[in-house]
Order: structure tokens, then sequence, then C-alpha cells
């Protein structure tokens, strides 16, 4: 199944898919989050909750987040975190890293005119369960360094 998606997709490349995705979550969770963490700013979540589709997602991001931020904060920088090194590592764990971010994006999609790019990344991450990962990505570029001509 994985060769037939590979020659529909000819340009896939699921080992650079997977570090784009995990590079996209680790830096965000430490920084965007982890500011807001540091910084305790009940208004960092407002345009999620301002600009939603859905009046749950409003009050959701509106009225419960600012109340504790710093809790629900430290809770996506944790959550994007094992994402991402989820995602970097290999075999059913990877599996598991894409699926949970595909549903994680999913869940997003509904908080803004942005949310196009929430299902893309999600469809993303969905065709990526196609296909084995039996290394990581570190043990990837490890190998691709030692096989390079001195």
């Amino acid at each position: 199944m994985a060769k037939n998606l590979r020659t529909f997709w000819g340009a896939m490349h699921p080992d650079f898919d997977r570090l784009f995705i995990a590079l996209w979550y680790i830096p965000l969770g430490i920084g965007l989050h982890g500011a807001v963490v540091l910084s305790g700013d009940t208004t960092a979540y407002n345009y999620f909750g301002e600009n939603a589709f859905l009046p749950i997602y409003r009050y959701f991001f509106l009225e419960i987040v600012p109340q504790n931020v710093v809790f629900w904060a430290a809770l996506v920088t944790l959550f994007e975190l094992v994402l991402g090194l989820l995602i970097l590592s290999k075999g059913t764990a990877v599996k598991i890293g894409l699926l949970l971010s595909a549903m994680f994006q999913l869940f997003l999609a509904p908080t803004g005119v942005w949310g196009i790019i929430n299902v893309l990344l999600a469809a993303s991450c969905l065709m990526l369960l196609y296909f084995d990962y039996d290394q990581t990505i570190p043990e990837m570029f490890i190998k691709r360094a030692r096989t390079q001509p001195a």
C-alpha cells in the first residue's frame, strides 16, 4: 500500500515530512506556549476564541482558558513536545504521534479562517500513517553521515 501511495504522490518524502511536522511542534511548544507559561498572559489564546466558528470554542478560549492560562499553556507545551518526540522516533510511536497530531489539528480547525492550514496538516499526518518508520530521524541522519564520502 505504501509503495502505491508513494507512486501516487510522487514527491512525498515521509522522513522529511515527519521531520517538518516534528519541528513544527517542538519550537512552537517551547517558544509560544512556553512564553505563555512564563508570562501568564491571560489574553494569549483570545485569538482562537474571537475567531472561532463554534460557540463552544468561543466559550472555551475566552472564558475557561484565561481562568488558568498557565495550566492550559503548560498542558499544550507538554503535549506538543511529546508529539514532536513521538514523530521523531520510530515504529508504532511515530504512528501514534501522527494520529494524535491529526486529531489535534482537526480540533484546532474551527478556531478561525486559518483552520484550513490545520486541516492540511492533519491530512498530511494521516497520509504519513501509510508508511513504515524503521529508524528515528537522528538515526537516519547518523546513517546518512556515515555513508557519505569524505
